[in-house]
Formats: structure tokens, C-alpha cells, sequence
């Protein structure tokens, strides 16, 4: 299977789409001053793919990316209720930390459900993780 890799024109931290026509994550690598991290962002399997192991293969390549990369560890958020995202993330050696995430609303939400879908950049795929 093959992965495309699309970097951006940021030096510090760096970012790159790790992506094929059937699922695609965003990587962003950077020194937190202890320590080099992978965070791993917006990650989306076309939905005619899901339950086919796209998404298994996916963080393979994500996780060798950033230890290619020099990164010392790989971090991502994942709602509570996702399950199939948590299964998919232990699957491939992930385990949950003790951090807890706060989110400052800048922007009102999209008045429905179905309209921030149709806003993803994978429309029949909106970011679950």
C-alpha cells in the first residue's frame, strides 16, 4: 500500500499529511522542551474502506514516520465515546494518559450535525478521532 506524505511550508514544528485515496492523518512534529513528540490529528478512512485494516496500516506508517522523524513519543486525542477509534489506537500500541484537554470555543459550531460533515475535507468521512 502506498502512503503520500505532503509537507507543509512550516519549518518549526513541521507538519505532514500522511495519506492514500483511502485514509489520511495529519502529523505535526515538534520539541515540547523535554522532548521531540509526534501529534497525530484529524485521522479519516473513507467510509466504503472502514473495518478493512486502512486505518491499522495507517498508524503503522504514522508511527514509523515519526520515529524516522526522531520522535521520542507519538500523542493524539480521542473522544470517550469513539470506540472504534480507541480499539483501532490500543490496537497499534497507543495507551491513555492521565492528561486532561480543555477546549476554548472560538468560532460558533455549525448549526447541524450534518453540515460540519459536509464541511470535512473527506465529506463522506468526518474526523472521528
Amino acid at each position: 500500500m502506498n502512503f503520500f506524505i505532503k509537507w507543509s511550508s512550516v519549518t518549526r514544528p513541521i507538519q505532514a499529511k500522511i495519506f492514500n485515496n483511502k485514509s489520511s492523518c495529519i502529523v505535526t512534529l515538534y520539541f515540547n522542551g523535554k522532548a521531540n513528540v509526534a501529534i497525530v490529528d484529524s485521522v479519516e478512512t473513507t467510509k466504503k474502506y472502514r473495518n478493512k485494516g486502512f486505518a491499522t496500516k495507517l498508524m503503522e506508517k504514522v508511527l514509523q514516520f515519526a520515529k524516522d522523524n526522531g520522535a521520542d513519543s507519538v500523542e493524539l486525542v480521542v473522544n470517550h465515546d469513539n470506540e472504534a477509534a480507541i480499539r483501532l489506537y490500543e490496537k497499534v500500541g497507543f495507551e491513555p494518559t492521565q492528561k486532561i484537554y480543555y477546549r476554548k470555543i472560538l468560532n460558533k459550531w455549525p448549526e447541524s450535525k450534518e453540515k460540519a460533515k459536509s464541511q470535512s475535507p473527506m465529506a463522506d468521512t468526518p474526523t472521528e478521532a
